[in-house]
């Protein structure tokens, strides 16, 4: 998991943060090391609509901009898209099928935490560099996992 840089972003980003969003990020990152390990494979970094491109006349998805490709867990590519399914039951199954299976539940756990750090990197990021929607999409992704995800 990547938590070397939870303090920097938690730092930069703090002062953007809902009541209560500090200690739930915390909390989340903490149960990152008890998690059980997940195969590792290739990963587009950075999944999400907008590096989505349809190819209409030839019937082709085409997926852009690799810069954060790594090695890493599958779910890594679903932190991005994960707020889309969010209360829509009908894309997650749609995503699952894509995918070939659901989620199980180590892999929802890792998606959970990938997610706060993914949403708190935002945060910082985006207020940093004037970037509000990213800042936003932040937001929302710690409001989301606060109503579904224990701490």
């Amino acid at each position: 998991m990547p938590l070397g840089k939870l303090e920097r972003h938690l730092d930069g980003a703090r002062a953007y943060f809902a009541p209560g969003d500090e200690a739930f990020i915390r909390a989340i990152a903490e149960r990152a090391s008890g998690l059980p390990a997940l195969a590792v494979g290739a990963t587009h970094g950075d999944f999400q609509r907008r590096n989505l491109r349809w190819e209409e006349t030839a019937g082709t998805l085409c997926v852009i901009d690799f810069e954060r490709s790594e090695d890493g867990p599958a779910v890594r590519d679903f932190v991005r898209l994960s707020d889309a399914w969010h209360g829509r039951p009908d894309l997650y199954e749609a995503v699952a099928d894509g995918y070939g299976r659901p989620l199980t539940p180590a892999e929802e756990e890792h998606l959970a935490v990938l997610s706060v750090l993914d949403a708190v990197s935002g945060i910082q990021y985006g207020m940093a560099h004037g970037d509000l929607e990213l800042a936003e999409r932040g937001r929302r992704t710690l409001a989301r996992l606060r109503s579904t995800s224990p701490p």
